[in-house]
């Protein structure tokens, strides 16, 4: 009977599984778009200022490991 209690209240609020996992999902996109719009404003920046993404080196041993401006 607790449980029919419930899932009647939940019925009348609209608060259901499907909407939980809509605003999961919306959150879930929202900090995806923060995480992209950084790294596009970063290439942005980069490409203005003329400066290497990266290097011609990938190893410990290489002078030049990046610019120290960002």
């Amino acid at each position: 009977m607790t449980a029919w209690d419930k899932r009647t209240i939940q019925k009348e609020s609209g608060s259901t599984i499907c909407n939980a996992l809509t605003a999961g999902h919306v959150k879930i996109v929202r900090e995806n778009r923060e995480y992209v719009r950084a790294a596009v404003e970063a290439l942005h920046f980069t490409a203005h200022q003329g400066l290497a993404q990266r290097g011609d080196f990938e190893n410990n041993t290489a002078v030049n490991k990046g610019s120290s401006i960002l």
